[in-house]
């Protein structure tokens, strides 16, 4: 995931790999004998067919652990990239907070219908065919 940051173009060959237009992954993967984690993570099939000899790790991780892992790692770092440069008027923290803030900040009516809740643990559960609970 870090190594995006460093290969300029990477961000647009892996966005249009994610709309249906995957690069060919032997050349996008020139010099590297790896990938882990995202953004090359929903590729593994065919990833794993460009490459036949390659191993395929799945790091099974305990729910809580991985919980405390993204609470320590991933959401402070949202925190401290976007935080300290976006004007308080121009962001909303909690979704939480429906569609009030969102609307205020745009300048438009709040809209005759209930703030969607989408992307919950259990619509994605669902659609990786688990049991929502």
């Amino acid at each position: 995931m870090l190594e995006v940051r460093e290969r300029s173009e990477d961000p647009d060959i892996l966005g249009d790999a994610y709309e249906g237009r995957p690069p060919a992954w032997v050349q996008f993967f020139d010099g590297y004998q790896a990938t882990v984690d995202w953004p090359a993570a929903p590729f593994w099939s065919e990833i794993s067919s460009a490459f036949p000899d390659g191993l395929i790790l799945l790091s099974v991780q305990d729910a809580d652990a991985w919980c405390k892992s993204v609470s320590n790692t991933i959401f402070p770092t949202l925190a401290t990239y976007v935080a300290p440069d976006a004007p308080d008027d121009r962001w909303s923290r909690n979704p939480d907070e429906g569609w009030e803030p969102i609307c205020a900040a745009l300048h438009v009516d709040v809209p005759d219908q209930p703030f969607p809740h989408t992307n919950t643990t259990a619509q994605v559960r669902e659609e990786f065919g688990l049991d929502p609970d």
